[in-house]
């Protein structure tokens, strides 16, 4: 079997936070996105994981050149955009998709069960649907499946659609390059609004349900902090880092002083000193070199690697990444922060003013 990630899109609905390394290359307590993805695939055993990449590639074959997988991978790099559906069909003209494969999208973070949608492969592509029933399916691709035959009837990508009860694509395909027969190479073809519709229109694409106690797609920054806790609850990539209590785990070489509270789930990896009267959780990740105040309070954060955060500080629901700086008493909520940003004392964002 083979597997295919992809992971040639911008990120930029987590702009600017993906300006200088791709999105798959985010973090998730101590593993990259790609590490994840590429260990889950592991116990299906995979001879061959493919890479279809964009722009801005150099940062993942970098990463991959010192990353050891018990499986051959290659990579593809885009010329030009071509979409998820245009990205198969060039691994398919370039050689490097030859038979049946696992499909991926490259900002998933989950726990599936492949094998269903594996053992169910028929003569057409099959889709991973979920349940998913909070109501809100803007931000999804929608599913009317046919149950007793398993034949799609309907597919909707992120469009509002009036049902009470529908199931989600959550990403994860089984598909042969024979399925993309009819689709012209070296055109831009998103899988979800152009190839998958016209599927549809044609009888020829499957749906199986499967079975996740997580699942997320980490495109955005609300889903990309519900992942790290979901994955920091589980303890995901975490071997060998110490918990010192119920869902705070400490990597050694960090430190911090007297009156400090943690609420679960936090890391606190190596070189980071945190001040008295630190306040941390629920969700909370501070890279490698971090240093916090004394007296601050963070909440849904993940800091990035050597930031300094003032004393005083208040930051909930934020993402910033490596160098970072915030002086004293800044406040700050619902932000993400390029590399190297820096903002001055009583900063406010407009969501806590007043």
């Amino acid at each position: 079997m083979e597997a295919i990630i992809l992971a040639g899109g911008d990120g930029s609905r987590l702009r600017p936070l993906t300006r200088e390394q791709p999105k798959i290359l985010m973090r998730i307590g101590m593993k990259t996105i790609l590490q994840l993805i590429l260990e889950w695939l592991i116990p299906y055993k995979p001879y061959h994981v493919h890479l279809c990449l964009g722009k801005n590639a150099q940062p993942i074959l970098d990463f991959l050149g010192a990353y050891k997988a018990p499986f051959l991978i290659s990579h593809q790099i885009e010329k030009k955009a071509l979409g998820t559906g245009g990205a198969l069909l060039l691994a398919k003209e370039r050689g490097d998709w030859r038979e049946d494969a696992i499909v991926i999208n490259g900002d998933l973070l989950t726990d599936l069960d492949l094998t269903p949608l594996i053992t169910g492969k028929k003569e057409t592509p099959i889709v991973a649907l979920i349940n998913h029933g909070d109501g809100n399916n803007d931000d999804f691709g929608c599913v009317e499946l046919e149950y007793e035959s398993s034949i799609i009837r309907g597919f909707w990508e992120k469009k509002r659609i009036e049902q009470r009860k529908y199931l989600v694509n959550a990403g994860v395909y089984y598909m042969s390059p024979i399925d993309l027969l009819g689709f012209a190479e070296g055109s831009y073809y998103s899988l979800e609004r152009d190839i998958f519709p016209q599927l549809v229109t044609e009888n020829r694409l499957n749906g199986c349900i499967v079975q996740a106690t997580g699942w997320l797609d980490l495109g955005v920054p609300e889903r990309y902090l519900a992942g790290q806790k979901w994955a920091l609850m589980r303890g995901l990539g975490l071997n060998g880092v110490k918990e010192i209590q119920p869902g705070i785990f400490q990597e050694n070489g960090s430190s911090w002083e007297k009156d400090c509270q943690f609420q679960p789930p936090v890391l606190i990896r190596r070189g980071c000193r945190i001040g008295e009267g630190v306040n941390l959780g629920p969700n909370v990740v501070l890279d490698e070199g971090c240093w916090v105040g004394r007296g601050s309070v963070l909440s849904d954060v993940y800091i990035g690697k050597n930031s300094r955060l003032g004393e005083g500080c208040r930051v909930r629901e934020s993402l910033f990444d490596e160098g970072t700086s915030l002086d004293e008493r800044a406040w700050i909520e619902r932000i993400c922060l390029g590399a190297r940003s820096q903002l001055r004392a009583e900063t406010r964002s407009w969501t806590l003013e007043g």
